[in-house]
């Protein structure tokens, strides 16, 4: 019981810290630091800046279309490891290219593709969506949004890798997918705070918190 409560405690005190960034943007920081912001969302990304568009909706379309193509792995995955569970030896002609299905390690990839690859881009991407329309404006970076899409997916593929080898030339890469989700999301944070604090009206309440 404690721990359901210390959880729900924690739970609400992030959702209201959230939805106070949300609502205030960057407004701790100084004109310089959004200027900071920007740059390092755009113009440090360098060459990798001219491979992705930067039209208005780019980075909301590719996070929910990379989610969807997520969604059809993670579903295999699923079904792959129910049928093994339920038939052990149905995969087993794999053994001859050198791979040994394994239903517990399919679930778990399943789970990775579902969590990280789905949920996940599909959230990601509707607020890409939705905030600067409650915001009134315009995402701070488009070409940021979508091209640290593909990051992520590179890193959920990392992981799903790493559910079934963990180790890889003595590197354990379960730990090195997870860094490269923190350094998307945190280029996902800096760029919705930048979108609220040009924000050209005040965000409504949402309904559910209050």
């Amino acid at each position: 019981m404690d721990t359901i409560l210390s959880t729900m405690f924690y739970f609400w005190i992030t959702l209201f810290i959230a939805y106070f960034l949300m609502q205030r943007g960057l407004w701790i920081f100084s004109d310089v630091a959004k200027g900071t912001v920007s740059f390092m969302l755009e113009k440090a990304l360098g060459p990798g800046a001219d491979l992705v568009e930067g039209r208005p909706g780019a980075g909301a379309r590719s996070w929910i279309m990379q989610g969807a193509l997520w969604m059809i792995f993670a579903s295999m995955f699923t079904f792959t490891s129910m049928w093994l569970t339920h038939d052990p030896d149905a995969l087993h002609s794999l053994a001859s290219w050198g791979y040994t299905a394994n239903a517990e390690e399919l679930a778990s990839a399943g789970v990775y593709a579902t969590l990280y690859g789905t949920v996940s881009m599909f959230i990601i991407g509707c607020s890409f969506h939705i905030i600067p329309k409650l915001a009134g404006t315009e995402l701070a970076s488009e070409t940021n949004a979508n091209l640290v899409s593909f990051v992520w997916t590179i890193s959920v593929l990392v992981l799903v890798i790493g559910s079934q080898n963990n180790s890889i030339l003595g590197i354990d890469i379960i730990p090195l997918g997870v860094a490269l989700n923190n350094i998307v999301l945190l280029a996902v944070i800096m760029n919705q705070l930048l979108t609220v604090a040009n924000k050209t009206r005040n965000i409504a309440t949402p309904g559910w918190l209050i």
